[in-house]
C-alpha cells in the first residue's frame, strides 16, 4: 500500500514538474525586451497544459 501512494505522489510530482516547464515555455518570452504582452496563443498554451496537467492526475488515480 505505501509503495502505490509513493508511485501516485512521484507521478503527480512529475505531472506538476511537466506543468511548470510548460508554462515556463509558454511565457519565458515575455523576459525578453521589446516583446508584446500576452497574448491570445500564450493563453492557450497555458490552457493546453493545464488541461494536460489535470487529464494526468485524473488517471494516474486508475493506474495505482
Amino acid at each position: 500500500m505505501v509503495h502505490i501512494r509513493q508511485t501516485l505522489i512521484m507521478n503527480n510530482y512529475n505531472a506538476l514538474l511537466t506543468l511548470i516547464g510548460d508554462i515556463n515555455n509558454a511565457f519565458c518570452h515575455l523576459e525578453e525586451e521589446n516583446v508584446a504582452d500576452v497574448c491570445d496563443g500564450d493563453i492557450k498554451l497555458l490552457d493546453e497544459a493545464v488541461k494536460r496537467f489535470k487529464t494526468t492526475i485524473w488517471e494516474n488515480q486508475f493506474e495505482t
